[in-house]
């Protein structure tokens, strides 16, 4: 597809959320607090956690969904496998954990 000047191109994904960016927001927020003090970082990871936590976090299961609609309601399409990678989720909450320590 050739993309013309001055348009935005329209992925699939675009009106979707999915979990691994929000894993990765989420230890960015806390890092850059750590290194720079500033509350806004402090203030978006609390948004980020909250809303990631409660829409994309299955606590029956041990898991968080893959993927979201654009109103953070759960969808069953797939991002790219199947199946979700395990590395976004547990690097994240391992360099998290890091932080608080």
């Amino acid at each position: 597809m050739q993309i013309k000047p001055g348009k935005l191109r329209q992925s699939r994904n675009s009106e979707k959320k999915i979990w691994w960016p929000h894993t990765e927001a989420l230890y960015a927020l806390l890092l850059a607090y750590k290194l720079t003090g500033e509350e806004w970082c402090a203030h978006w990871y609390q948004k980020v956690h909250e809303w990631a936590f409660s829409h994309f976090a299955m606590p029956e299961v041990g898991e968080w969904r893959q993927r979201l609609d654009r109103a953070g309601n759960p969808t069953t399409e797939v991002v790219g496998l199947p199946v979700k990678d395990p590395f976004h989720l547990p690097r994240a909450a391992t360099l998290i954990v890091q932080l608080l320590d």
